[in-house]
């Protein structure tokens, strides 16, 4: 889970690098990285919440 979150606060960095850059396509690209990374963290996060994650058991 730590991993995921380096990994969106990484992508973030890169976005906010390539805006202040300006280039069109490193800024598409960037977004891209972002939104995906984000996305696999919300899973992440999903699936460490979900009932029964971690030995927990459904009542």
């Amino acid at each position: 889970m730590v991993t995921l979150l380096t990994d969106v606060i990484a992508a973030e960095q890169r976005y906010l690098d390539a805006r202040k850059a300006g280039d069109r396509a490193t800024i598409r690209a960037a977004e891209d990285e972002l939104r995906t990374t984000q996305r696999l963290f919300g899973a992440g996060a999903d699936r460490q919440a979900a009932p029964g994650a971690a030995g927990q058991e459904n009542r």
